[in-house]
Formats: structure tokens, sequence, C-alpha cells
């Protein structure tokens, strides 16, 4: 642990507004490139889908081109009108999915879970992780 090393060491701590975190990530995960040829190509893919028909946003582990149809067993649903949503998303597909990922989860941060959707919404909590480092070191 890094407390038994430097036992005096003064922690500096540079955080970014929450909401404005979330949100980034939010839009780096609709244009997100897969390494450097995807990004030559200029071909980034999108790891949120949206239900045309109903309006809901899910996070899916398998990414896909913007505005193309998800295939039948990535979708959540069997529901044929998932897309893949295009760069830059609308705002209110964002508000959308975070209040379900809230709902979903319950509200709590779970330091354990290292999903890529959980750490979206939670990372932001810093108090939560914040009170880790404390514990070493007060």
């Amino acid at each position: 642990m890094m407390a038994s090393l430097l036992p005096n060491a003064r922690l500096v701590v540079a955080i970014r507004n929450p909401a404005d975190r979330a949100y980034s990530h939010f839009l780096m995960y609709t244009r997100h490139y897969l390494g450097v040829p995807s990004a030559l190509r200029g071909e980034p893919v999108s790891f949120f889908i949206k239900n045309e028909a109903t309006g809901e946003v899910n996070y899916i582990a398998k990414p896909g081109i913007g505005g193309s149809l998800v295939l039948g067993t990535d979708a959540p649903t069997s529901n044929s009108e998932w897309r893949y949503l295009s760069y830059p998303p609308d705002p209110a597909d964002f508000d959308t999915w975070i209040r379900s990922e809230i709902e979903r989860s319950g509200g709590k941060p779970n330091v354990r879970d290292t999903s890529r959707a959980h750490r979206i919404v939670y990372e932001g909590f810093y108090s939560t992780y914040l009170k880790q480092w404390l514990r070493h070191y007060m």
C-alpha cells in the first residue's frame, strides 16, 4: 500500500464537475475508436443503442457503427427498432440513459462494479472513492 511506503504523503485531489464528466464519457463512447486503424479510417463505433419505438437508451458491450441496426441476438429485446447512437447524440438520450442506469443500480455507487456503464455514472461520486484513500492516511 502507498500509505505504508509514504505515511506522511500529502494528497492533492483534482476533480471535475460530475455531470460534465459523465456526459463527456457518454459522448466518448458514442464516438469511440477501437484502435489506430479504425481511427485512421475514420470509423468510430458506438456502445450505446436506442430503441426508436420506445426511446429507451442502453449501454451495450458489443459496439457498432452509429445509425446501424443492432442485430437480433445483441439487442436487449426482440424489438427490431434498436439502433446504435450516432455522434453527436441528442442530450436527451444521455438524460434517458443515465436516469435508467441510476434506477437499475439502486442509485448507489459500488466500488466493486467495474463495468463501463457503472463507471460512467458513478466515478463522479468522488466521496465514495476519496473515503477509501483517506482511510489509509487519517
